[in-house]
């Protein structure tokens, strides 16, 4: 069945136009994903270019055909560049005049024929989806399902573009306008416009997935800090329990609770935003002070918990001294304000293949409470608690530390 260009080429610019100004729309309802907006305004220019070069095909204008063309390139340059920063990377805008501009000055130094044109423009336009797929393949990034159905229609719409080379070799078009007396020319066109529309779902699924990954890490993160919040936190310890259960090998696993010192007193004399400040300063300091594979997170307010998997109890008081040493250094002054912060911790360890996760966190928080009752800005360890310290005051735990009797019981609940 012999394929009529004219109707396939009103086709393939309408349906581009269409699927960016839908992906625009979209974009400029809920401007949560860039991707979506580039990746609208890309098929803008490249429905443009297809319609500009429709017409000057039809009104036998090589020089129109021409300009189209490179603003087809344009587009393509604009889905690999929206790619990019999708993975993180700047949106260079130099980078994307770069490759029409470069087209534009080849097609008039030293390109002749439409045919020559038409192998310039379709290698061009390969390489620009192929650098597209690159980046949705880069190393590092999420291995999601959509991404690699992106780089598989990526790579096939490329492909077809360069299938072009030998047939524009062996059976020429000729010269401008005479693409009616192709075979193989509506075919090529029609495949790439339902390439670029299979793509357009592809990347409507990739920005919702990118999405609920945010909302996921949101609802696992504390805001201000950064750390994973209680939720995340307790979440890593009850999968670490079950790790060291499936172990079955007797192991040292220790945690800490830490509080900042007098952190009222800071608030009510410099404001909450230098309060603020200390926390994030806080939580830099017991990021880069302990080792990598130690779980840290913010319990709420200046209260903050760390776990380490492997880690008797002498280590993890000297790893939390060192966190005490670098933060009374350092957090003497935060902003150039003298506030003179301090913490105290409390540390405490269990050995052996299974432990009770609230029993654990319960004693750490009395190691904490001794460590305040003892002046504060010093580390305490469970383990080595006198009898008199041991007796804790129930009552005063359970107005001032969350990790208690109640609260450890939703702990345990919440770990099960």
């Amino acid at each position: 069945m012999q394929l009529d260009l004219q109707t396939i080429s009103i086709v393939s610019c309408a349906a581009t136009f269409m699927i960016g100004a839908i992906l625009l729309a979209i974009w400029w309802h809920d401007r949560n994903s860039a991707l979506i907006g580039w990746w609208g305004l890309s098929q803008l220019a490249m429905g443009i270019g297809l319609g500009m070069a429709a017409c000057g095909a039809a009104m036998k204008l090589p020089a129109l055909v021409a300009f189209a063309q490179a603003l087809i390139i344009m587009g393509t340059a604009v889905m690999w560049m929206a790619a990019r920063e999708f993975n993180g990377r700047t949106f260079n805008a130099l980078l994307v005049a770069a490759w029409p501009v470069a087209y534009v000055v080849i097609a008039a130094l030293f390109v002749i024929s439409f045919d020559q044109r038409l192998i310039v423009t379709s290698t061009t336009i390969a390489a620009l989806l192929l650098l597209t797929a690159s980046e949705f393949a880069r190393p590092g990034q999420d291995p999601s399902s959509s991404r690699w159905v992106a780089m598989l229609l990526l790579c096939f719409t490329a492909a077809s573009y360069l299938i072009w080379l030998p047939l524009t070799l062996s059976l020429p078009i000729l010269e401008t306008g005479r693409g009616e007396f192709s075979a193989w020319f509506p075919a090529a066109l029609l495949l790439a416009m339902l390439a670029r529309i299979a793509l357009a779902f592809v990347i409507l699924f990739i920005a919702q997935e990118q999405q609920e990954r945010r909302q996921h890490a949101f609802a696992r993160t504390d805001a201000l800090t950064g750390l994973p919040n209680r939720r995340s936190l307790f979440e890593a310890a009850s999968r670490l329990r079950q790790a060291v259960r499936r172990r079955k090998t007797a192991t040292a696993t220790s945690v800490m609770i830490l509080d900042l010192d007098h952190f009222k007193r800071i608030n009510d004399n410099y404001g909450h935003r230098v309060g603020d400040n200390v926390l994030q300063y806080f939580a830099r300091t017991l990021v880069s002070t302990l080792d990598e594979d130690t779980i840290v997170g913010r319990l709420g307010g200046e209260e903050f918990a760390a776990i380490l998997p492997n880690t008797p109890i002498e280590v993890a008081q000297a790893a939390a001294e060192r966190v005490r040493i670098a933060f009374a250094n350092s957090g003497a002054f935060i902003g150039g304000i003298p506030v003179g912060s301090t913490v105290s911790i409390g540390v405490a360890s269990h050995v052996g293949t299974d432990y009770d996760l609230s029993a654990l966190f319960h004693r750490a928080d009395g190691a904490l409470y001794a460590a305040k009752q003892a002046g504060r800005n010093r580390v305490h360890c469970a383990d080595t608690l006198s009898q008199d310290e041991a007796a804790l005051d129930s009552r005063w735990l359970e107005e001032q530390h969350p990790l208690t009797a109640q609260s450890t019981r939703r702990f345990r609940g919440s770990a099960a």
